[in-house]
């Protein structure tokens, strides 16, 4: 199994939310808050997004949400969901506060490209986890779209993963006895409990 896919198990487990549970965005970033694993979500009063609807912000642990998506998160319509999911996967992983549209600048390079399909891949993990993949039908988009709130385009490319592990079912039974091991996991994706509550 790999890394995200081990974090995801092992952060829902963290967080208390059953991996067959449609996640609410407004509860799962208060739990996010009350684990310590970020230090707030916010409203975008300073208006430091420019034309960006969502940054996390490594400096102070802070995941902001522009006006419009802040407005929108009592509904959570799918590119909300996967958008809040996006930053607490930066926030998860670690990585530097940038946002590819701040000030009007798309910035570009390697690193940038490598930690914006992380997020990516995370989000879509953390929306649907491998562990409930063994009771769905992984074969039907609208069905994964619909029960765990995504659009179908998501949910058609989070299916790729699905599959890949159905295809050799011992990682999938892997996916369903994870290792005992918080921390290590932890380790591998360059953060660990420690930055959780500093």
């Amino acid at each position: 199994m790999n890394s995200i896919e081990e974090l995801v198990l092992r952060l829902r487990a963290h967080l208390g939310i059953p991996d067959d549970t449609l996640l609410d965005v407004l509860d799962t970033l208060r739990r996010m808050k009350i684990a310590g694993i970020i230090s707030d979500y916010r409203r975008d009063e300073d208006h430091v997004l420019a034309d960006a609807v969502a940054m996390w912000d490594d400096s102070t642990r802070t995941i902001v949400l522009s006006d419009a998506l802040w407005e929108g998160l009592e509904h959570a319509d799918p590119e909300i969901r996967f958008t809040v999911f996006h930053e607490i996967g930066h926030a998860v992983l670690g990585h530097a506060a940038r946002n590819r549209k701040i000030a009007g600048k798309r910035q570009f390079g390697r690193s940038i490209e490598f930690d914006e399909q992380e997020a990516d891949d995370f989000a879509l993990a953390f929306a649907i986890p491998l562990r409930s993949a063994s009771n769905l039908d992984i074969y039907d988009a609208d069905a994964l779209a619909q029960q765990f709130g995504l659009s179908v385009a998501m949910a058609e490319r989070r299916m790729i993963s699905l599959q890949r592990y159905s295809k050799y079912p011992n990682r999938l039974e892997d996916a369903a006895e994870p290792e005992d091991n918080y921390a290590e996991a932890m380790g591998l994706m360059r953060f660990n409990t420690i930055t959780w509550n500093s």
